[in-house]
């Protein structure tokens, strides 16, 4: 089984990350959520749960009955579920001393140390700089989370993780794992003040046993067009900014709840939701990432208007799993773009299909024309979010060079290819794999001298040993 874990959530927080962390901590020794970051939630009335909330969790009978689990599962709403990890052994067991003792050493195998998603929504693995001091180690990471050292996630999935030694103390989770079809398990480790954006995945549950966790909940399908600064900004930035909570009239904001010690929250399939750590918070979960066909057409039902249904169900209508029902592919893609424009993948992979369609005449011209729009469109919104101060031009450079590469791959429009491109690059010149297609793009406009100066950009990033070399010496003979 593919172990997930989770060591922190959804990086830099563009200066306000100071004085996150009090000088004081529990028992256990994870750090307490400063004062500061507690007048924050409290300002904005954040300390309830507004969740169905079950004061103790469903009990299974000696055959397997599990009734109570399934009806939960089964209503597809988010709950929270009391005292539900405090039976577990990570509960007495997980505090930071044991940690760094027993586990310290343990490596953490492949991982991200010092990176983090810039935008979750986006999708487009957008890796950001933050969280100096990770570790290669679990010991090392823990060092780190104090101070504003490590405000990084890190993920591991290698056969030796740290996951998997963990995982027989966290405790038994076998009847949550079937009954709910979660394949990823999860250890959740992240410093005070650390969080994700807006963002959405299949079913997950994370039992909380130290610090404390504040979530925001959207139906699926039902997100307001405010809640777009929700799925970019760092969480406590945009609970502080004018774009942000306060920018949502009381009818159109999110579901909140604050979990505690102690407390199972799970999340249903295609949910949006949003968090943010009050103080050092350990927990452990699962999720499920495998949507199999027929689940994804019984979302496609429940959730008319959520654009991550209608893009799964566009995927395995296009791979042959699913019949087609709500129409071709094209159009539930696009219907997936315009519901969440946000989701910028959506929106690409829309433009690809409109821009691969086969055929003749006036209808394929209106459809690369649309694909292009499309394409165009994405590269505008991700360049607005620098003009509204949401992220810095770097932080946009690899999305808009991915829009560029797309359509240098396929073919189309070499003037709006080099135009991201060179606004990808402009932004960050490091992206060796922007330089080298902007140099395809100039070559195939005929623009030689540009594609050189470009090439000689990827090939001194990449090295001259390698593709971007190869296309140098193509255009420097010719």
């Amino acid at each position: 089984m593919w172990l997930l874990l989770l060591l922190a959530a959804a990086g830099a927080t563009d200066g306000v990350a100071a004085g996150l962390d009090a000088d004081s901590a529990g028992a256990d020794g994870w750090t307490l959520p400063a004062p500061a970051l507690l007048d924050i939630a409290r300002r904005h009335n954040l300390g309830g749960c507004a969740l169905t909330t079950i004061p103790k969790p469903p009990t299974c009978d000696e055959a397997g009955g599990c009734a109570g689990w399934t009806d939960l599962f089964a209503a597809r709403a988010p709950f929270i579920i009391q005292h539900a990890t405090d039976a577990w052994p990570a509960s007495a067991l997980w505090t930071r001393e044991h940690l760094l003792r027993k586990h310290g050493a343990a490596s953490l195998g492949q991982q991200v140390a010092g990176q983090a998603k810039l935008y979750e929504s986006f999708g487009l693995n957008v890796q950001a700089g933050g969280g100096a001091g990770a570790g290669a180690t679990l010991g090392e990471f823990i060092g780190a989370m104090r101070g504003g050292g490590n405000r990084s996630y890190l993920f591991d999935n290698s056969d030796d993780s740290v996951a998997r030694r963990l995982l027989p103390e966290a405790g038994d989770f076998r009847a949550l794992r079937e009954l709910a079809q979660m394949d990823e398990l999860t250890l959740s480790l992240a410093p005070s003040g650390v969080g994700f954006p807006l963002h959405t995945h299949g079913r997950s549950w994370i039992g909380l046993v130290a610090g404390q966790k504040l979530w925001a909940f959207y139906k699926p399908g039902q997100l307001p067009a405010e809640a777009e600064a929700m799925s970019v900004l760092h969480p406590l930035r945009w609970l502080e900014s004018a774009d942000g909570l306060s920018s949502i009239p009381p009818d159109r904001r999110p579901i909140f709840c604050l979990q505690k010690p102690g407390d199972l929250l799970f999340v249903p399939d295609y949910y949006y939701h949003w968090t943010l750590n009050l103080g050092e918070a350990v927990g452990f979960g699962a999720q499920r990432n495998d949507i199999s066909a027929s689940d994804a057409a019984d979302l496609y039902g429940a959730w008319p208007g959520s654009g991550r249904a209608s893009f799964k169900v566009a995927k395995h209508v296009a791979e042959g799993t699913l019949e087609p029902s709500g129409g071709d592919v094209a159009r539930m893609l696009k219907a997936a773009a315009l519901e969440e424009p946000w989701e910028l993948p959506f929106s690409v992979q829309y433009a690809v299909t409109l821009l691969q369609q086969q055929g003749r005449g006036r209808g394929r011209a209106r459809a690369r024309k649309r694909g292009l729009k499309v394409l165009r469109d994405c590269g505008k919104r991700l360049l607005g979010l620098v003009k509204k101060k949401w992220a810095s031009a770097q932080r946009v450079a690899t999305p808009l060079a991915v829009l560029g590469v797309q359509l240098v791959q396929l073919g189309a429009r070499t003037g709006l290819a080099k135009q991201l491109l060179r606004d990808a690059v402009a932004a960050d010149g490091s992206l060796g794999f922007a330089w080298h297609h902007l140099a395809l793009a100039e070559q195939a406009s005929g623009a030689l001298p540009e594609a050189v100066r470009a090439a000689e950009q990827a090939a001194l990033l990449d090295g001259a040993d390698g593709a971007a070399g190869a296309l140098l010496a193509e255009l420097r003979r010719a």
